[in-house]
């Protein structure tokens, strides 16, 4: 934690605390579940990669390097569908309405770096995004898929219809 503490404290009883980045833990379960899956499917499973620049400067000097949370590659290392992993719950009903302009211009600017027919938003299962319901958008100007879908976190299987659509998008 590079020497830094967190002092919140009540009472007068001193007690030790332990934080998590849970984004980059989410990631990594994510990608534990997915990799099976993607073996299965012909696809290699790549995190925080391929690492490409958003764009050069005319001296060639690269600007913005991305490093998408996961890819599917497939044959020539391209990758076919591209997955950000999103520890944040979901406000409201609708919850495309309820995504960050951020997070759609990050998904937008994958599609175009990468060259990518699919990107995929994925957040844990909760009570305004269940787990198998997708939800999706074309995006303007690339005409990627943009799908936003939930994964369960409590150890129940892993719905095998991301790899329908990361196959699809292969195609």
């Amino acid at each position: 934690m590079r020497e830094t503490a967190s002092r919140k404290s009540s009472g007068r009883q001193q007690a030790f605390s332990l934080l998590f980045n849970m984004n980059h833990l989410f990631g990594r379960y994510i990608a534990s579940r997915l990799l099976p899956l993607a073996r299965r499917h012909g696809f290699k499973l790549m995190e925080k990669g391929p690492r490409r620049y958003l764009g050069h400067e005319e001296s060639g000097r690269g600007r913005l390097l991305m490093r998408p949370d996961i890819s599917l590659l497939y044959e020539a290392k391209r990758p076919v569908i591209i997955l950000d992993a999103k520890w944040k719950r979901i406000e409201g009903p609708d919850a495309m309405t309820a995504l960050s302009a951020a997070d759609l211009y990050q998904m937008a600017a994958y599609a175009s770096a990468y060259g990518c027919s699919s990107v995929l938003l994925l957040y844990p299962e909760q009570s305004h995004l269940q787990a198998g319901l997708r939800h999706n958008m074309v995006l303007a100007g690339s005409g990627a898929k943009l799908m936003l879908a939930a994964i369960p976190i409590d150890g129940t299987a892993v719905d095998s219809d991301l790899m329908a659509a990361a196959s699809a998008a292969r195609a």
